[in-house]
């Protein structure tokens, strides 16, 4: 969850780079990857780590129709985005394993893909800083 918080942080902190409020995601990649990242998230929905709801807009005529994700609203405070349900990005499911063994190369590959600069972390999100820089 620190780690997808601080994704979305970054996201917001450069909207001139991509599109304003994104606080959702859904996923893609291999079915047997898609599989696990669910399963995992849907432990987090149960314990109000995460909410999902249908997709709200169809990009493409053969896209899914599985769950969007975001996390619970009472965390965009501490992550500094907006609570307003608005627009989503679309994450590899490789990169979500991987938050949980390398969150820093993790994080760098989901942002890359939206072309943001990390930047300082805020004061809150600077008491793990070890965890994000991959330090165990």
């Amino acid at each position: 969850m620190l780690a997808i918080g601080k994704v979305f942080f970054e996201l917001a902190r450069s909207p001139l780079e991509g599109a304003p409020e994104t606080n959702s995601f859904v996923l893609q990649g291999q079915a047997e990857e898609i599989g696990q990242v669910v399963e995992l998230l849907t432990l987090g929905v149960s314990h109000l780590a995460f909410e999902v709801s249908p997709r709200t807009k169809a990009t493409t005529i053969e896209e899914p129709r599985d769950g969007e994700y975001r996390l619970h609203p009472i965390f965009c405070p501490f992550f500094e985005y907006s609570y307003r349900k608005k627009r989503r990005v679309t994450f590899n499911a490789s990169d979500f394993l991987l938050l949980g063994e390398d969150p820093k190369n993790a994080i760098s590959n989901m942002l890359k893909r939206k072309s943001t600069v990390e930047n300082e972390m805020p004061e809150q999100l600077s008491l793990y800083e070890t965890f994000f820089n991959g330090q165990k």
